[in-house]
């Protein structure tokens, strides 16, 4: 029996392996990292204090804890 049986999408892509690219779990994923990243991209310079919130929020560091805990 082979043990990638059992892996999520998730797994299967972080391995490289052939996955559903639009399995539940990664969709939504997709969603919520382009809502942070889109949420930066759409301060301007006058809005300096928004964009730092922003940018923190969309910190590589945190923005991979984010989403795995989604």
């Amino acid at each position: 029996m082979d043990n990638t049986e059992n892996l999520t999408a998730r797994e299967r892509m972080q391995l490289d392996m052939v996955y559903d690219d639009f399995d539940a779990d990664l969709l939504n994923r997709r969603v919520t990292a382009k809502t942070l990243f889109k949420a930066f991209i759409q301060t301007n310079d006058g809005l300096v204090e928004k964009r730092n919130k922003t940018q923190k929020t969309t910190d590589k560091q945190t923005l991979c804890k984010r989403l795995r805990t989604i």
